[in-house]
């Protein structure tokens, strides 16, 4: 009797374990699948439509944090904003008057601030909760900023009484000293080529590169040396032939205080009006968007920066591709339709695969195409901020995961 009933527990006990272990199965393949699900996903920011709102949520991507403001009821007051795309939480930083660009890299949050009569950069430490004020700035106009690993590079827009120019400042995280560079002339019609919208970081490297096209004999070239620039007439350049035209990037080096131009030979191309719509660099890979083929619809190009070779990844017929973001195979840009329905869309290209996917389609704005200058991308997402509707002048933010 005794053994009839050590057996019986025996067989309870094995058939509990089983059907904990198909439980504890089970319940791993649901995570696996949610899991699985949340690989890719579309989420949606919505911003302030308040009259006072901002028309632009300026969003900074750095890893899995998103960073944007959003304008309050207070006409002139900002709030920014934290957004986790590991969680999908968001938080509020700090909101008050005149608070504008957010960029976070690390454990910190940076932004400019007009509170007192400059145009001053901020940080909040995440971990700590404080805030400080870093850079007292001396000018009431901060053109641009960029935070790197060690260093914050500021541009301020000047008009001295011999003219407009562009001073470049280097402030050390470490000593917490400014430190100024160089200046660039802008009576030389210079700001495009050095605008915020390509001129773009490699943080951990403490490197900023920008891009312009040259159409001029190379005496007319545009060079750095000995920390300053050095610009010809380029009333005198804009009037020679286009001969040995040439695609430059520049990448400077912010601790060294050094340059490094990489000539890119584009003789062969005989279009008049050649343009670049977007230019990004992920180690040796360079993306580009050009019209080269002689019309105005514009393709993505992919360029080794070791080997030369350059590979055309689309060839759209009626659509134009613009403004392209690289992170190690992925590579996504914009794409505006012409047809009759104004279709506009985000694409993501795998460049191992050679394969294209559609992560978000809409119609053009009536008050225009500005999604470009906000696609960004990241080893864990895509982030680009659009118009709320066709109707509307206002935007909000869209966030696309396709990596844990």
């Amino acid at each position: 009797m005794k053994k009839d009933r050590f057996g019986l527990l025996i067989v309870l006990m094995f058939l509990a374990l089983s059907i904990f272990l198909l439980g504890c199965a089970s319940k791993s393949g649901t995570v696996e699948k949610k899991a699985q699900e949340k690989n890719e996903k579309l989420l949606v920011i919505n911003i302030n439509e308040s009259p006072g709102a901002s028309d632009a949520p300026n969003p900074y991507l750095f890893g899995d944090k998103l960073v944007f403001e959003e304008a309050l009821n207070e006409v002139g007051s900002f709030g920014i904003y934290l957004f986790d795309i590991s969680d999908e939480k968001q938080i509020n930083i700090l909101s008050r008057r005149w608070l504008r660009k957010p960029e976070i890299y690390d454990n910190s949050v940076y932004w400019i601030e007009k509170r007192f009569s400059t145009a001053d950069i901020f940080s909040y430490n995440l971990a700590e909760k404080n805030e400080k004020r870093l850079i007292k700035n001396k000018s009431p106009t901060l053109y641009s900023y960029y935070v790197l690993k060690d260093y914050i590079l500021f541009i301020n827009f000047n008009t001295p009484v011999w003219g407009n120019r562009y001073e470049w400042y280097k402030y050390d995280k470490k000593t917490q000293e400014v430190e100024r560079l160089f200046n660039i002339d802008a009576n030389f019609d210079l700001n495009y080529n050095f605008s915020p919208f390509n001129m773009k970081t490699f943080p951990e490297k403490n490197v900023i590169y920008w891009w312009k096209i040259r159409t001029c004999p190379p005496d007319y070239k545009l060079r750095l040396s000995s920390g300053s620039y050095i610009v010809t007439d380029a009333t005198a350049c804009r009037q020679m032939p286009d001969t040995n035209k040439e695609l430059e990037v520049f990448f400077y080096d912010l601790e060294k205080r050094s340059s490094i131009v990489r000539v890119i030979d584009i003789s062969d191309i005989i279009y008049e009006d050649y343009k670049i719509a977007g230019l990004s660099i992920f180690n040796d890979q360079m993306v580009l968007s050009d019209n080269r083929n002689g019309s105005s619809d514009f393709d993505i190009f992919l360029y080794d920066l070791n080997t030369g070779k350059l590979e055309n990844l689309t060839s759209t017929p009626d659509a134009e591709e613009k403004s392209p973001v690289i992170y190690g195979n992925f590579i996504a840009y914009t794409r505006r339709i012409f047809d009759n329905v104004r279709t506009k869309e985000i694409v993501l290209f795998d460049n191992k695969t050679k394969k294209e996917k559609i992560i978000s389609k809409g119609n053009w704005s009536i008050f225009g195409y500005s999604v470009s200058p906000s696609l960004q991308i990241s080893r864990y997402a895509i982030v680009w901020a659009d118009n709320i509707s066709v109707e509307s002048p206002k935007k909000q933010i869209y966030v696309y995961k396709f990596q844990d």
